[in-house]
């Protein structure tokens, strides 16, 4: 299952001066449930961002530059990370870098590994916040094609309170 995780506002931005606009735990633990154990994608500056790597994940940032960071993999493109990714899963007595739950996969930004990401996602799950930002420079999520993607289901992140919804899209069937 290959997946693109992300977090809005109700305008769209998910990011300004590369930085998260917000601090919402329950999305933040939703984050970290649903990604451990997958190999998550992301883009240079959006690993620089983060500041390091993520624990219990085999962390991949695509760049043309390489990111020499003990535990990252690089990789000019996405396309050729997701064959590693393939062929780590599919070898025989393989052992890849850590122990993956399923062999998921998870785009987790920025915007134009969104964008590339939405030919290869089986599934986007995105958390809309109340919040909008209303700045120049903000970084949008790209748009999803309803005849590609449709809600399959929406949650409240926290029980009671409808403060962060969470919508799972499942590609259509071709």
């Amino acid at each position: 299952m290959i997946g693109i995780i992300a977090a809005v506002s109700h305008n769209g931005v998910m990011g300004v001066d590369n930085k998260l606009p917000w601090d919402y735990p329950a999305d933040m633990k939703y984050f970290r449930t649903t990604t451990a154990g997958s190999n998550v994608i992301f883009g240079r500056k959006t690993f620089e961002s983060i500041g390091r790597i993520l624990p219990k994940r085999r962390n991949i940032v695509i760049s043309r530059t390489k990111v020499d960071v003990p535990g990252v993999e690089t990789f000019s493109n996405i396309a050729d990370a997701l064959i590693k990714i393939k062929e780590d899963s599919s070898a025989v007595g393989s052992s890849p870098p850590i122990q993956l739950a399923a062999a998921h996969t998870w785009f987790c930004g920025g915007a134009r590994i969104y964008e590339e990401a939405m030919d290869h996602a089986d599934e986007i799950h995105l958390t809309v916040t109340p919040d909008v930002i209303c700045r120049e420079d903000a970084v949008r999520f790209p748009w999803i094609n309803p005849r590609i993607f449709e809600i399959k289901s929406w949650t409240q992140l926290t029980p009671g309170d409808d403060t962060l919804r969470l919508y799972v899209y499942r590609r259509n069937e071709k």
